[in-house]
């Protein structure tokens, strides 16, 4: 397994929109040619994509994922979560495009979740067969400042 950083909003959150007050949507299409690049390995069953880095202090109202392009391997599944899990999404099909369905564990379309420590939310691929090198998902969040 294999974390690879190819999150927006640098490592102390969104510096961008630092000082941001009320709801604030971020999103991150990840390219999977674009992470193969960055690992510089194949990419296997397992492996972590930090997609978004959020700062501690905010109130995530929503969030979700999309399969923007279909992935090519003989099979693929991710989840999207917070810390590596599967928390927002749980299990998609990488290889058919369309917004993911919330897992059993997307407690965050529901009820949302404080940060008390900066976080970030990833995509991890949960089951692979066979090699990908081509796909994109689109990940986005929802969230408001109240620290």
């Amino acid at each position: 397994m294999s974390t690879i950083s190819l999150y927006v909003g640098g490592t102390t959150g969104y510096p961008a929109r630092a000082g941001l007050q009320g709801v604030g949507v971020f999103e991150q299409v990840i390219d999977f040619a674009a992470v193969l690049a960055a690992k510089g390995s194949a990419l296997a069953a397992e492996d972590i994509v930090q997609a978004i880095s959020l700062p501690a202090g905010v109130q995530i109202i929503s969030a979700g994922a999309e399969v923007l392009t279909a992935a090519n391997p003989s099979a693929a599944t991710i989840n999207v979560g917070l810390a590596g899990g599967d928390t927002i999404v749980d299990g998609a099909d990488a290889k058919t495009a369309g917004y993911c369905a919330v897992g059993t564990n997307g407690f965050l379309q529901t009820a949302g979740n404080r940060l008390s420590a900066a976080d970030t939310i990833d995509v991890t691929l949960a089951t692979l067969t066979g090699t990908i090198s081509t796909g994109k998902v689109r990940v986005y969040v929802v969230i408001a400042n109240i620290s």
